[in-house]
């Protein structure tokens, strides 16, 4: 069974030189494109599906919050907003600071508000760490 970090190291490792907000929008459609979930497991262990982006550096990681949150807000499809939300949490982590971006601190009452009208529980332990994290 391949990985899903099979799935566009080439688009991986673009971004940790270039950081270019674009090649995380194709990064994200590409990944799932077969694959809906934010983990994956297999004989091996249990992966996320962007947990290979952590190699990048924090400036990198804090200029693509603001393009995480565009993704999550665009997503219809529950599976697709929890991948999102993966994604968005990895920048986050990746940024190494408590200093929120001024695009998600301008965005966060939308997102709390999508969240809750998932009512879905994994959602909300999402925005609990992302809340957790800034100390909000």
């Amino acid at each position: 069974m391949r990985s899903i970090l099979d799935e566009g190291k080439d688009i991986v490792a673009e971004l940790g030189r270039t950081g270019n907000p674009e090649l995380l929008k194709h990064l994200f459609k590409l990944r799932t494109q077969d694959w809906e979930y934010h983990i994956m497991s297999n004989e091996f262990g249990t992966v996320g599906a962007f947990s290979d982006l952590s190699k990048m550096s924090s400036i990198n990681g804090f200029n693509l919050i603001s393009t995480s949150v565009e993704i999550v807000l665009e997503q219809v499809d529950p599976n697709f907003f929890i991948t999102a939300l993966s994604l968005l949490l990895e920048c986050i982590c990746i940024s190494k600071t408590t200093e929120m971006p001024y695009s998600l601190s301008e965005k966060l009452d939308e997102l709390k508000g999508k969240i809750i009208e998932t009512e879905n529980e994994e959602a909300q332990r999402y925005l609990d760490s992302i809340l957790h994290w800034y100390r909000v």
